[in-house]
């Protein structure tokens, strides 16, 4: 598959949806990789995928909730399901 860049498509695991996890999240997932997100706390992933961000960064909220949309972007607190759905 490829982006709309005419680049592999490539499944992507993050590990922490802080700062800086989170970020790169949510720009992997908008140039058309499919990211899954992996974070310890259930509630954070909750609170993120209904739009409430731990902290603010100009744009991310619709980054992220794009992505989500796009099925690009996902969450999961389950480490072995995090590195299942991922090349890297």
């Amino acid at each position: 598959m490829q982006t709309g860049l005419g680049r592999k498509t490539l499944r992507i695991s993050i590990f922490g949806s802080g700062y800086v996890g989170l970020v790169q999240a949510a720009v992997f997932s908008e140039v058309g990789h499919r990211v899954t997100c992996m974070d310890i706390d259930p509630a954070r992933i909750e609170r993120i995928q209904g739009g409430d961000l731990p902290f603010y960064e100009p744009g991310l909220n619709d980054l992220v909730q794009a992505g989500i949309a796009q099925n690009t972007l996902c969450f999961t607190d389950d480490t072995a399901e995090a590195i299942e759905a991922s090349d890297y």
